[in-house]
């Protein structure tokens, strides 16, 4: 999976020198609000989240005002467009969060600076209307109210850190926004164990055996056989595991086996067990799939319709099978796009990024998906939310968490459309660094984060990321019962570091040493040399952990890099073995890859070999 370290930042400088764009007027007055404003500060900084509830008639387009009479200097925002003229600070909305119906909410923050004091702004006013919690006859004009100010941009952070702040999940006032439902659905959740009239379960992969792909399984025993001995016993005990069916172009629903012939399998196989068995889908065919990289952005575009056709040629379809009454008794849990969402926030200058965030087309693809899936009784939506080594700074943990709140909110289901939340999809980051406990841990006087590996993130690893998102996910309205879903398939590295006997002076040294995730860059992600099988497929392993997963399909190529091939051409540069990514480091890649989810013999072997724990042949 592809990661980044840049995201969009609105510059301090550029707020304060309120250069001035258009914004647009809004399309009906608001007749009745209240806004919650809920500060984390620190001294020189703080996070605000900012609600703001709609007590009249439903809205079409909004901008909402308020002062900063103390001098505080906002640098990022997010869910909305930001600017600044003198002390009035004006957010207009998003393409995607630009609907407010009647007592519902939209939520946005930002990050900002201040000095001697930081009081809360005196009053709010939406669409022209001071916010005083109750509703009015006619809109009141605002004192000030700007139509222009300063720039900024979509979406907030950048993702290094800040020098102060605070590092973990915190709760707040703010609840969950919404973006406007693209397609009417019924607010149930949740899937069933033997039919629809089934009571939902918290978590799907609970007494339930994991689907056999037939296909991977009859590739891993064919290397077993060639490979024989000790490697081939362990390699065969890769096919006694469940994986993932990935559906990642419109052809991947009927192409082969299918999804009818995946489903089909698996009812053969619950059959067998007598009991249930859970299915993984993973969906990722977004129009300008992966902005950034070169070698994912898939078969649909933004500009060539690619939203409609997402919605009538690919999801549909897929929902069409999925809601077929013969499979009511599996249990289907479906990975929402990965390597999608943080796009929203990166200013990647791919243009098909910026074609992304102009056109909402994301956003109102995932709402579609989810408002297409939640209700099928048994199936089960976990959207992906990326990995602590791309969302883990405070900068960028927050938006994220706003950004899924407000996208789900505005799901025909709300906060219930989804039973939880992917981390690490076809990523290799550990499920825990076992050494490396304590991100502030100081090692000549540097602190641990502060080494060039984690570029100051506190978050080391999917452990850490859970044990934050979900409390602050929960505070944003979504329910208790979420869980997440760890992608466990080459995150084990051959197990625990190999640690000297004392602790070296050099914090950089020291982290190398230590650290389980043995990549040369943390922002590597394609065929990495050196990885290993992580944990194996298991239901609730851990708090708030609904399963370990192979997502990823084990031995499957990230990307091409054997130049002989024809898809060569296509080589994205974080592929091609030594190149130098952002960080000046190597990309870490294997040579002679085959094209993406092609299969990978020397990568399985690779897995197999440094799986931890060890596969050890029955």
């Amino acid at each position: 999976m592809r990661v980044s370290r840049a995201l969009s930042v609105l510059t301090a400088s550029a707020v304060a020198a309120g250069i001035l764009i258009a914004v647009a007027s809004p399309a009906s007055a608001a007749a009745g609000c209240r806004v919650d404003y809920a500060v984390n500060q620190w001294p020189g900084g703080f996070t605000a989240d900012v609600t703001v509830h709609n007590l009249g008639a439903p809205i079409d387009g909004w901008t909402l005002a308020w002062d900063f009479t103390a001098g505080q200097v906002i640098s990022q925002g997010w869910n909305g467009v930001f600017a600044r003229a003198g002390q009035r600070v004006t957010v207009t909305n998003a393409s995607w969060n630009a609907r407010i119906a009647t007592n519902a909410t939209v939520s946005l923050g930002f990050l900002a600076s201040w000095q001697g004091s930081n009081p809360k702004p005196a009053s709010f006013a939406l669409n022209g209307t001071v916010c005083t919690g109750t509703v009015v006859t006619s809109a009141a004009p605002t004192s000030a109210g700007p139509t222009s100010a300063g720039p900024t941009s979509a979406g907030p952070t950048s993702a290094g850190p800040t020098s102060a702040g605070p590092t973990s999940a915190r709760p707040t006032s703010a609840g969950p926004t919404s973006a406007g439902p693209t397609s009417a659905g019924p607010t149930s959740a949740g899937p069933t164990s033997g039919g629809p009239s089934d009571p939902p379960l918290d978590n799907p992969f609970l007494g339930a055996a994991g689907y056999l792909n037939p296909d991977h399984v009859a590739r891993v025993n064919a290397a077993a056989d060639a490979a024989g001995g000790t490697l081939g016993g362990a390699m065969r005990e890769v096919a006694r595991h469940p994986t993932a069916v990935w559906l990642d172009t419109i052809a991947s629903i009927t192409a082969g086996r299918g999804l009818r012939g995946h489903l089909d399998a698996a009812l053969a196989q619950q059959q067998a067990a007598g009991r249930p068995v859970v299915v993984t889908l993973v969906l990722q065919n977004l129009p300008n799939r992966s902005c950034s990289s070169r070698i994912l952005p898939g078969e649909l575009t933004v500009a060539g319709d690619g939203l409609q056709r997402y919605k009538s040629e690919y999801i549909d379809p897929i929902a069409a099978v999925l809601a077929d009454p013969r499979y009511a008794s599996l249990r289907v849990a479906v990975i929402v796009e990965p390597d999608s969402l943080h796009h929203l926030l990166y200013t990647v200058q791919a243009p098909a990024c910026a074609e992304v965030r102009q056109s909402g087309a994301y956003v109102l693809g995932v709402q579609y998906a989810l408002n297409k899936l939640h209700p099928i009784a048994n199936v089960y939506p976990y959207l992906d939310a990326s990995n602590s080594g791309v969302i883990g700074w405070e900068n960028n943990f927050v938006p994220m968490a706003q950004l899924y709140a407000s996208i789900v909110s505005g799901t025909a289901g709300g906060m219930s459309s989804v039973a939880g939340f992917a981390v690490n999809t076809a990523s290799y980051v550990p499920v825990e660094e076992t050494v490396l406990t304590d991100p502030n841990q100081l090692i000549n006087g540097q602190p641990v984060r502060s080494a060039r590996f984690y570029d100051w993130n506190p978050m080391f690893d999917e452990s850490d990321l859970i044990a934050a998102l979900y409390p602050r996910l929960v505070s944003l309205g979504f329910p208790s019962s979420i869980g997440f879903v760890i992608d466990t398939s080459r995150n084990g590295w051959n197990g625990n570091p190999a640690i000297p006997p004392q602790i070296p002076t050099d914090v950089d040294q020291w982290v190398n040493w230590a650290r389980i995730d043995r990549r040369l860059d943390r922002t590597n992600w394609c065929n990495q040399v050196g990885a290993g099988l992580g944990a194996r497929p298991v239901a609730a392993p851990r708090p708030n952990v609904d399963a370990y997963l192979w997502v990823k399909v084990p031995g499957e190529s990230d990307g091409v890099s054997d130049p002989t091939l024809p898809e060569a051409r296509l080589m994205d540069p974080m592929c091609e073995p030594g190149h130098l990514g952002p960080s000046g480091q190597e990309s870490g890649a294997m040579r002679n890859a085959p094209p993406r989810g092609a299969w990978f013999p020397a990568a399985f072997t690779g897995l197999v070999e440094r799986a931890y724990p060890p596969l050890i042949a029955r």
